[in-house]
């Protein structure tokens, strides 16, 4: 319930960015890939990008059918502190050099509010 609400205040005044409780919701184990598999069904126009944390980042490719998940979504990575920024420059460049789908962005003006920054 705490991510949701992150979350939830990360992104309240951001045009296009929709908060989901599905997993939240879902009884029983809960993963992304089923989570998508529904969204991409019921808006199957729509684009859509799971925020993870920083730490996240190399065990995207542990999640269960991740390239699944990566056809459906794309993913935005957000440090969860300051200092984390340059560790995940390091493991970025590392996740890259192993996968060529993998492409950072600059996105200075995401939200910090909700992430104590």
């Amino acid at each position: 319930q705490q991510r949701l609400e992150m979350v939830r205040l990360a992104v309240e005044d951001e045009k296009g960015f929709v908060v989901t409780e599905r997993e939240v919701a879902r009884e029983g184990y809960t993963y992304t890939v089923d989570t998508m598999r529904e969204l991409t069904r019921q808006y199957p126009s729509e684009r859509f990008v799971q925020i993870v944390g920083a730490d996240t980042l190399l065990e995207l490719e542990n999640w269960k059918d991740f390239d699944e998940i990566a056809k459906m979504c794309g993913f935005f990575v957000v440090p969860r502190t300051v200092k984390m920024r340059g560790a995940m420059r390091k493991r970025w460049q590392s996740a890259a050099a192993r996968r060529s789908r993998f492409r950072a962005v600059q996105a200075s003006t995401f939200p910090r509010r909700a992430f104590g920054q």
